[in-house]
């Protein structure tokens, strides 16, 4: 007789649920079922069991009692869902999770969670299929995750000229995908945060030779180095590729033992597993009531309408704000409670403005946001990220003179005191789009969550060199280059790692024609980040007006070169004075290597 999960979490369709019958061989998942916003928390409280993947972008209900939650990506939303820490009965997290986390709570259980989530079953179908490609990596490519990785790739996509190399982003079919991995000799893999990540499964279930990065925490518990995977570090990753496409006998005697090992750390092992721990982990209690819940719950929502443009409907946005008034009407005592559901609305018509299609409907989203940020700040006028959060508003929707009064006002706005330690930590969304500082906030609840005061400090550095950043593109717009070089300069001190920094300094010292430093500036942006292609003409540009004949000959030698050897999602073209480059789309990889579509 099989056991059975139901795993609520955001899916294809936005938020669902999927049934689980598990038994000692296999599992086998139904269809998900897509499930209504309006009413969740009420259909939840009848189920009987179930548990909650993903809740870093996923709805976490309150019920009145506990339940338990799957982190994937737990350093990513992380103010957001730990706020939600005293609904979870039990937590499971990755070996990496567990060391930063457990100080936290007890809940926490380490688990090698992407075993389960990744369709080991579709890659080990076509694991059979010919090694066409010497070395690939698909994945993401954004700088703001992955400065690391893609300073590693840049040596991949350089090596000799007789390698076939693929890497690239933007192939999301699952039917497709396995099928480059199977038919690629060697499967790169770099996990930012350590851990066995999904692609580790997905490559040695290929029976491709996996490269990963030495130092992973997670995965050389279950997978051992040298003999059933290759360990390597930025300084030898081109050796050992170069060996190990060459050696056929020892890449396949080891992508083979790879692929034998990997079948006792995934599926239904690690299914029943999360089963024997929820028979003794019972679930508690919850006052439904208490309003720093219903308010980090009201958050959790607006995340995952963020997150899931499926969940984009009017009704979905009019119950969200009106479930929103409700909660403020409700802690109308509590001034720095209800301005953080007014923020949080704000946010929600601001994200929902981007995705409104009718003009008119994206204007009435903007004067929204812009509402329920002023009710915010009438309530807390001294709280900075408020200020913040309008002059991010502003700027976005064209304001300029509302977008420097907010800044104005941001900058001589210290962070508040009123977050109160954790759980009850009080820290409403931050406006943001994905990049290097957002990360970097995400990161900053994680390290130092017990000390609210660096906590505090370093949001502040984010914040400031965020506004700086703005002011600088504005001053540059309006023609002051003095100003705009002053403020970049600032944000470069705090974060000197920032691609879109060097590219907005190159930016600037072009317009200045000083034609040298611009290119340095670009050049700098280019190591960090060599996928932004639309920099690329700009670069170009600024080395030529420097008279810089050998370093311009050089990158057009090398974009010309590895732009054979990149595949992103629809691909695109760049003329560059007499040089055209092509970037090519995604699907060319199977008319390029003769791999079938099956």
């Amino acid at each position: 007789m099989g056991r059975k999960v139901t795993v609520i979490g955001t899916t294809k369709v936005g938020i669902g649920e999927t049934e689980f019958d598990i038994d000692d061989k296999d599992y086998r998942k139904s269809e998900p079922k897509k499930l209504s916003i309006v009413g969740l928390e009420d259909y939840l409280e009848n189920l009987d069991d179930f548990i909650v993947i993903s809740p870093e972008y996923s709805f976490c209900p309150l019920l009145s009692r506990t339940y338990p939650v799957i982190l994937t990506d737990w350093n990513l939303n992380s103010y957001i869902y730990l706020q939600q820490i005293r609904k979870f009965s039990v937590i499971f997290v990755d070996s990496v999770g567990y060391l930063g986390l457990r100080r936290i709570s007890s809940k926490f259980v380490e688990l090698p969670l992407f075993g389960i989530i990744a369709d080991c079953k579709r890659f080990r179908e076509v694991s059979q299929l010919e090694k066409k490609i010497d070395v690939v990596f698909l994945g993401n490519l954004n700088p703001g995750i992955h400065t690391r990785r893609n300073h590693i790739l840049r040596k991949i996509l350089l090596l000799p000229e007789r390698y076939k190399i693929v890497i690239g982003g933007g192939l999301y079919d699952e039917n497709l995908y396995p099928l480059v991995l199977a038919s690629s000799k060697i499967v790169f893999n770099f996990s930012v945060r350590k851990e066995m990540n999904m692609r580790t499964f997905e490559a040695l279930n290929s029976r491709s030779l996996l490269f990963l990065e030495d130092e992973n925490v997670e995965t050389w518990k279950y997978i051992r180095k040298w003999s059933e995977a290759i360990p390597y570090r930025s300084e030898n990753v081109e050796e050992l590729l170069i060996r190990y496409i060459e050696d056929d006998v020892a890449r396949e005697t080891v992508a083979s033992a790879g692929f034998e090992r990997i079948e006792a750390v995934q599926g239904v092992k690690l299914w029943n597993k999360i089963l024997d721990t929820l028979s003794y982990a019972k679930a508690e209690r919850i006052d439904r009531e208490d309003p720093h819940l219903r308010v980090s719950s009201l958050r959790s929502l607006i995340n995952l309408f963020f997150n899931c443009p499926q969940e984009f409907t009017e009704g979905n946005i009019n119950y969200i704000e009106n479930l929103g008034v409700e909660i403020a009407i409700s802690v109308s005592e509590d001034k720095i409670l209800k301005s953080s559901v007014f923020n949080d609305l704000s946010f929600l018509f601001f994200s929902s403005a981007f995705k409104a299609e009718n003009v008119e409907l994206r204007r009435k989203y903007v004067q929204n946001a812009i509402k329920y940020m002023n009710s915010a700040l009438a309530l807390n006028p001294k709280f900075s990220i408020y200020w913040y959060n309008l002059a991010y508003l502003l700027y976005s929707a064209g304001d300029n003179k509302g977008f420097l009064t907010a800044s104005q006002q941001f900058l001589k706005s210290p962070l508040p005191r009123e977050i109160d330690g954790f759980p009850n930590f009080f820290c409403p969304i931050i406006f943001s789009h994905y990049d290097y500082i957002k990360s970097y906030i995400d990161y900053v609840w994680i390290e130092h969550i017990s000390d609210i005061e660096r906590i505090r400090l370093e949001i502040s550095k984010a914040l400031i060199s965020r506004i700086f950043v703005l002011l600088s593109n504005f001053s540059l717009e309006n023609g002051d280059l003095k100003q705009a070089e002053d403020l970049a300069m600032e944000a470069l001190k705090n974060f000197p790692e920032i691609s879109d920094i060097y590219f907005l300094l190159g930016r600037i010292k072009f317009k200045k024609n000083e034609y040298k430093d611009s290119a340095k500036f670009y050049l700098k942006g280019y190591e960090l980040n060599i996928f932004d292609f639309t920099k690329w003409g700009e670069i170009a540009m600024a080395l030529a007006l420097a008279n810089m004949q050998d370093e311009l000959k050089s990158f057009l030698n090398e974009i010309r070169f590895i732009s054979k050897r990149i595949y992103f999602h629809n691909g695109g073209e760049f003329t560059m004075g007499n040089t055209k480059v092509r970037i090519k789309p995604v699907f060319e990889i199977f008319q390029d290597f003769g791999i079938s579509i099956r």
